[in-house]
């Protein structure tokens, strides 16, 4: 199936043509499960204690564009970019700076040297790659590497996902809008070879279970219909059939038979996400007569000067 994008996620893309090498085609990769495994059966008891994450972001609703925080020295990962794309590491920051070499969707292990600057419109980030060549990145477009093991068993990632779970479920915005990704907001994807839309603000997160603004999440599977409507008309009762219900959490893994059910379709990660760890909530069939109704949401996370966010929700289900 061909991947569209919509209007909401057009400045994201503007950014990418600007900052990156394109080709003609852009198609999503498969994002192979890791042999790090943990399943969790979803608690539907007592609702946990609000867990509040020490370096969220303010909960203080603003019209504009969350804006990036200082780089510090780490490891990153290119990030955002899809199968053909590259990333352009230049001798300054700026787009009129000369190309040293361009960089793979896939490219791991770039050490950040702590320089960052303003050129173009973009924030910078000065690193090294091989050890030996350093240039300038446009920060939208690199992430901070995690190990996948590290990234498993960090707690604070199901304090994350169990505050996601009360977020939702009380529709609650404001909660909502303290775990997303303070450098590229949420994005959603209704299936993930449909329009991505990205909410890069926190009043738009925070209103999002009530506003009635109308998106274009794509087209419907088999009729080819349009799913055109809000995030509570068209996405949120998918969401809850998730997280209402009795659930499993799997770690790094999309995979029929162990987080995802039996479906025609393929089950694949967006390729924007191959550098990113990521939990599957797989909702299982009620009954074995009823194997085709099951339901997958994925939670890709970013971390963010060390602390884990809400980066984007990828839903799966049967498809024909």
């Amino acid at each position: 199936m061909r991947r569209h994008f919509g209007m909401v996620f057009g400045l994201f893309l503007l950014l990418t043509v600007s900052g990156c090498t394109r080709s003609a085609s852009k198609e999503a990769t498969v994002l192979q499960p890791t042999r790090t495994q943990v399943t969790i059966p979803a608690a539907k008891t007592q609702p946990p204690p609000t867990v509040t994450l020490t370096s969220a972001p303010t909960s203080t609703a603003t019209a504009e564009a969350i804006q990036p925080a200082p780089v510090p020295a780490g490891v990153y990962a290119v990030a955002f970019l899809g199968e053909g794309d590259a990333l352009n590491l230049r001798t300054a920051p700026g787009l009129s700076a000369d190309v040293i070499l361009t960089l793979e969707p896939f490219a791991r292990d770039l050490l950040a040297t702590g320089g960052i600057e303003e050129a173009a419109g973009q924030t910078w980030i000065q690193i090294k790659v091989n050890d030996e060549i350093t240039g300038w990145v446009s920060r939208q477009f690199v992430t901070e590497q995690v190990d996948a093991a590290a990234f498993c068993s960090d707690q604070r990632v199901e304090a994350l996902l169990t505050d996601l779970d009360l977020a939702l479920e009380n529709k609650d915005g404001k909660r909502l809008s303290q775990l997303i990704s303070p450098l590229h907001g949420l994005t959603i994807w209704h299936n993930w070879w449909n329009p991505a839309i990205n909410f890069d603000s926190p009043e738009v997160v925070e209103n999002i279970f009530f506003s009635t603004v109308d998106y274009d999440w794509g087209t419907e599977d088999g009729s080819g219909l349009p799913i055109l409507g809000s995030f509570q008309e068209k996405v949120l009762p998918k969401l809850l059939d998730v997280f209402q219900a009795e659930y499993t959490r799997h770690c790094n893994v999309l995979e029929t038979g162990i987080s995802a059910g039996g479906t025609a379709g393929m089950l694949k990660v967006p390729a924007e996400y191959t550098n990113f760890n990521y939990f599957a909530l797989f909702r299982l069939p009620p009954s074995a007569e009823e194997e085709l109704n099951w339901r997958t949401w994925v939670a890709v996370i970013e971390y963010v000067d060390g602390v884990p966010y809400l980066a984007a929700l990828v839903q799966y289900y049967w498809e024909i």
